[in-house]
């Protein structure tokens, strides 16, 4: 909002599990706090799922997250899908708060009229592999040059990454609803939290943030959208264009 743009209602972040490891978990309070939640801790002081942080506390409406994660971070850190995964879905069944100001409520409840699914399905907003399976695979198809059109790799893409992890912790192939969540999403994200590595030096962003955004593209009918990183690496960070990210790379 600080550039002049409204609030976007529906973002894809995605997130690492070697990037939560090294900054103890800094991209998932990200997705947390774009969705008004906060983990909630048991007795043992050990995560047992969300808590949503009330609307006027918030003083803004509830960001719709959608978050794709890296096989490392599902084979890693299944307490926390947990907690994305209820966050998403206590907002989505946020019963009381307006539309207006719960946008994940706001986009389950149209999924939900129009599939007749379950508000459970329609909350989904956390998105993998399959178990045993890394990758989206785009960053292979690219480099090996076995592609003729864009859609084949926003086709690999949610094909490898449509696995929906919800509140149980278990996969399930949701290919169809990633596809409907990602044609609502105004910009993609993901953190740079690295000094050794940018964006232009390993491939491993093609297939994540690239992946995803020319998901979300496709999805929507042929429409890029913006691309940010928020770069962690340096004070208190700066989040950039990927245009800028990779000028700043280039120099």
């Amino acid at each position: 909002a600080a550039d002049g743009h409204s609030l976007p209602e529906s973002i894809a972040m995605v997130l690492w599990g070697s990037d939560n490891l090294k900054n103890e978990g800094a991209p998932i309070a990200q997705a947390l706090a774009l969705m008004g939640a906060l983990p909630r801790f048991d007795s043992y002081g050990r995560i047992a799922g969300a808590t949503l942080i009330p609307l006027t506390e918030l003083g803004r409406p509830r960001v719709d997250v959608v978050i794709t994660l890296s096989g490392i971070f599902r084979d890693l850190m299944p307490l926390q899908i947990k907690l994305l995964a209820e966050a998403a879905f206590l907002a989505a069944s946020a019963e009381d708060e307006p539309l207006e100001q719960n946008w994940i409520r706001k986009h389950a409840l149209a999924y939900q009229q129009e599939h007749g699914c379950t508000l459970e399905i329609a909350a989904l907003r956390v998105y993998g592999n399959a178990e045993g399976a890394y990758g989206s695979n785009v960053n292979n198809l690219v480099e090996s040059s076995q592609w003729t059109e864009e859609g084949e790799l926003a086709e690999t893409y949610t094909r490898r990454k449509g696995f929906a992890y919800g509140r149980t912790g278990r996969a399930v192939q949701q290919t169809a609803l990633l596809q409907t969540m990602l044609a609502d999403v105004k910009l993609t994200y993901q953190n740079l939290d690295s000094v050794e590595l940018g964006v232009t030096t390993v491939d491993n962003y093609f297939d994540t943030l690239g992946g995803i955004t020319q998901a979300v593209k496709v999805a929507k009918g042929g429409d890029t959208p913006p691309v940010y990183i928020g770069d962690q690496t340096q004070g208190d960070g700066a989040v950039r264009s990927l245009r800028e990210q990779v000028a700043l790379e280039a120099r």
